[in-house]
């Protein structure tokens, strides 16, 4: 099975504030309109919030960070790094502390809502003790990425179509992540009847020095979403998968 793109995407670089921030503000946004890539912008004393691309590619730059958000299915990974490389690049912090990175998963699975309830509590969640029947089901877990020395949380379960914009707007959900842009964004969006829905989150810290922090941030990215769609991969192939067991609830 393919796991489809994340829906939405993005990664949090944090350093030590830098004071060229405030002095490189109007040379950042000017590079991004050289390049043709600038849709909109705020400035604001704390930040330089750019659109960039589609406008639902966004980078804030801060004088202790830059937060890159994809929020689209279709947005272009290599490209939005290429923006960020501009932005470190233009800031140089000295010295870089942590990043993070985050997806959200929404894949079409060919089974019907119940019957995804059933398959998933029948082999995911296996006998639970307790007397339930259980119409509904999501688990939030802790993390360690293997070979990454990074952790996190992630949150996984089933939902309907009706449910994916709350979930995408971290409306709904125990992750207790940042809440993402405009519910509305996503109100118009054609979101499958029945899907596997993953929001992960991964910490891990940033040792590289200026000229290589953009490189040493996109390889924690890409092995971070890579970790979460083999999650994702085996969660929809579990629930496809004919003949499961049934684990009844004693």
């Amino acid at each position: 099975m393919i796991v489809s793109a994340p829906w939405t995407q993005s990664l949090h670089l944090f350093w030590r504030p830098e004071l060229p921030f405030y002095a490189k503000q109007v040379d950042l946004l000017r590079q991004y309109e050289e390049q043709g890539v600038l849709r909109a912008f705020r400035v604001e004393e704390g930040f330089v919030d750019a659109q960039l691309f589609e406008s639902r590619d966004r980078l804030t730059v801060k004088k202790d960070g830059v937060d890159l958000q994809l929020l689209s299915p279709k947005a272009d990974p290599d490209r939005a790094l290429e923006a960020l490389d501009v932005a470190v690049k233009e800031v140089g912090p000295a010295f870089p502390r942590s990043v993070s990175a985050s997806f959200q998963h929404i894949i079409e699975i060919d089974v019907d809502f119940d019957e995804a309830v059933r398959r998933g509590y029948g082999r995911i969640l296996k006998a639970l003790p307790g007397r339930f029947n259980f119409s509904d089901w999501a688990v939030l877990t802790d993390v360690v990425v293997e070979g990454l020395e990074a952790s996190g949380t992630i949150e996984f379960g089933i939902i309907r179509s009706n449910e994916a914009p709350r979930r995408l707007a971290r409306l709904a959900g125990r992750a207790g992540q940042a809440r993402q842009q405009s519910l509305a964004r996503w109100q118009e969006e054609d979101f499958p009847d029945v899907a596997v829905f993953c929001d992960g989150t991964i910490n891990g810290s940033l040792d590289s020095k200026t000229e290589g922090l953009a490189a040493s941030a996109a390889e924690f990215w890409n092995a971070a979403r890579s970790a979460q769609e083999s999650l994702a991969d085996g969660l929809c192939a579990t629930l496809t998968t004919d003949d499961l067991g049934r684990v009844e609830a004693k």
